[in-house]
């Protein structure tokens, strides 16, 4: 039998031979006997004296001694990284929450590779001097249990994972799709089809032993709408999480021999390369097995539909992404999250400032596709969003969380705001979350052009939605079938805004309820004890504006002080700032202000209004007194009090 020479021997060739005449079972058998041939045919020149040297939580140098005049290939966490002609490799930022796997190979002239040296530490724990490390035993895998663990895509809707198991150890392995666990396998490879093609997929492979590292896995993602029609092969990248960490949540759906155990999450389940890079897929002539019956994506446990990821996005699977997206804004056109993401207080403010700051950024795209955003932490120190002199900047279909479990500040806290947007233009959130804001959470000031569409505001602190204020007012603001509940005191202030007509600036469709639900400004002393009450919506200063087709319920308010007449003094909208005429030039209609102890819509004390303001049509039902309209003109309206 004659011997086959690596780079010798044409195998796409045989491939395209047997596709003219064979079965597809006979095509999969090519297939795999080819790959199994080209991977125990190694090339000599692995590299000598490899080592690391950690020289903090972020940062490290990799050492070896290579053949003269060979390259060498870098893979991190099963990504290639460099190929490099050099004896080092430096990197300076490391993620500490994840476990660090680097791996050397020698590249010889004819491209064939050696055995892999593999480097593997946590910097989660660093502590000075220098830390020198030494590689594991040399392997052609990522892990002793594991290796060569791939994603095979047939189509836009079938694939199959492949890896090879330890000879040295029985062991099982659990995949996960979507995290959704598949099952525990004693297998070799995982077809799956009928997939959806209209969001990205993730498979996770783990190894089930007693000798698997926490948190070990492989995760590979697959993009129906990347699929180009030829059957393609990717890689899959390494994870395990540092010591103390938690890995990914995951929900089972079925086993075949045991259930695994729910391991709960502050960061996704993905790669986290110093130098992001993808390496190309290697492109194989191979139709697909027959498949076997497996859950479908219509099951009710597949949520959260992807946004295909486009040539140019900064994609984010992880803090550490976000964070060089956020870096990188001025460049991109899009950032796309592709997880879900966490951070405590020691991440949350990276460079003491905003978790994301954007200034003289325009014309960006940030798509959430559904995912969660929250920090843990830090929300005293700084904003989660500031966007400084910037223009035609979008939020989507993302949840902003400052966590329920910590306590809200109080006005005199002086807390940041937790999205705050200044002298910028264009800034649209639509279909947008934000919930359990510590202080004033939305702050709008000198914006021209500003939505809030198709969104959520919750369980703010000290207040939801502020816009405007004096000299600093902003115009174009449209705020639009959304919902603003239970936030500490006004749902929406509005204390300046400006247009020339009264469809400059849009309020509508909306819902608020149980907003101003707890004061946080104290009454003068001569009325006693308490907090003051207000409105759920306080239109302070504005000009060129309509109020329409909301509707505005539940008020009352815990802590404020009780009047004779008027209860806790919640309302539902407050007019003007108390002794001035500073609101003009708005139209009222069509809202429905129904239960609230004291008035529907009411002027401050001391306040006038002119005719410009209108007043019409509205349904103020089971409120203490409906109507307050100081000299407003008033039409059409209903009202039925308590």
């Amino acid at each position: 039998m004659a011997l086959f020479v690596p780079g010798s021997f044409n195998y796409m060739a045989l491939v395209k031979k047997v596709f003219k005449s064979a079965s597809a079972a006979k095509l999969i058998l090519v297939y795999l006997f080819c790959n199994i041939f080209l991977s125990n045919a190694l090339a000599e020149g692995e590299p000598s004296d490899v080592r690391a040297l950690v020289y903090s939580s972020t940062a490290a140098e990799l050492q070896w001694t290579r053949v003269e005049s060979e390259l060498v290939e870098i893979t991190y966490n099963g990504n290639v990284v460099a190929t490099i002609d050099a004896d080092s490799y430096f990197v300076d930022s490391l993620d500490p929450a994840l476990f660090h796997r680097f791996g050397v190979r020698g590249v010889l002239a004819d491209e064939t590779r050696s055995d892999e040296v593999a480097v593997s530490f946590s910097t989660a724990n660093f502590q000075p001097p220098i830390r020198e490390v030494l590689p594991q035993s040399s392997s052609a895998g990522t892990s002793a249990l594991l290796s060569a663990v791939k994603l095979v895509a047939y189509s836009n809707s079938a694939v199959e994972l492949f890896w090879n198991r330890s000879e040295s150890e029985v062991i099982s392995v659990e995949v996960f799709h979507n995290d959704f666990s598949q099952g525990v396998l004693d297998a070799s490879s995982f077809f799956i089809d009928g997939l959806s093609t209209d969001r990205e997929h993730v498979f996770k492979v783990s190894p089930v032993s007693d000798s698997a590292q926490p948190g070990e896995s492989y995760t590979v993602y697959f993009n129906p709408a990347e699929f180009a029609g030829q059957v393609v092969e990717v890689s899959a990248t390494y994870q395990q999480m540092a010591e103390g960490s938690q890995s990914q949540t995951s929900n089972t759906v079925a086993s075949n021999d045991s259930t695994s155990s729910d391991e709960q999450s502050n960061e996704p389940d993905a790669s986290a390369s110093p130098t992001a890079q993808v390496s190309e897929p290697t492109t194989v002539l191979a139709p697909p097995p027959p498949a076997p019956e497996q859950p479908s994506d219509d099951d009710a446990s597949v949520v959260s539909t992807q946004s295909s990821i486009q040539s140019g996005d900064c994609v984010v699977r992880s803090l550490s992404d976000l964070n060089d997206c956020a870096n990188a804004a001025q460049g991109l056109d899009r950032i796309n999250i592709q997880a879900d993401l966490s951070c405590t207080s020691a991440n949350c403010c990276p460079t003491g400032g905003a978790l994301m700051r954007f200034d003289n950024v325009s014309n960006l795209t940030i798509v959430g596709n559904g995912h969660q955003l929250l920090r843990q932490g830090g929300q005293r120190q700084c904003s989660l969003l500031d966007v400084t002199n910037s223009r035609d900047i979008t939020l989507e279909n993302w949840t902003l969380d400052d966590d329920a479990r910590v306590a809200p500040c109080v006005v005199d806290d002086k807390c940041p705001r937790m999205l705050h947007i200044r002298t910028s233009s264009d800034i649209k959130l639509n279909n947008v979350t934000i919930d359990n804001g510590k202080s004033y959470v939305v702050y709008v000031q000198q914006v021209n052009g500003f939505e809030f569409t198709n969104s959520t505001l919750k369980n703010s602190g000290v207040l939801g939605m502020y816009i405007g204020h004096d000299d600093k007012a902003s115009t174009n603001i449209k705020i639009q079938n959304s919902t603003f509940h239970d936030n500490q005191t006004n749902g929406l202030a509005l204390l300046g805004v400006t247009g020339s007509s009264t469809s400059t600036n849009i309020v509508s469709n909306n819902e608020f309820r149980r907003n101003h639900w707890r004061g946080q400004w104290q009454v003068a002393p001569r009325y006693g004890t308490g907090f003051t009450g207000g409105g759920q919506m306080y239109i302070a200063q504005a000009s060129g504006l309509t109020i329409r087709d909301n509707l505005i319920a539940d008020g009352y308010c815990e802590n404020c002080f009780i009047q004779s007449t008027m209860g806790s003094g919640v309302s539902g909208i407050e007019l003007a700032i108390p002794g001035r005429e500073s609101v003009s030039n708005t139209l009222i209609t069509n809202n429905t202000v129904r239960n609230h102890d004291a008035w529907g819509i009411f002027v401050n004390q001391g306040s006038t209004l002119n005719s410009s303001v209108v007043i019409s049509n509205n349904q103020l039902i089971d409120n203490t007194v409906g109507l307050k309209p100081g000299a407003a003109s008033v039409s059409g309206n209903t009202v039925d009090n308590r």
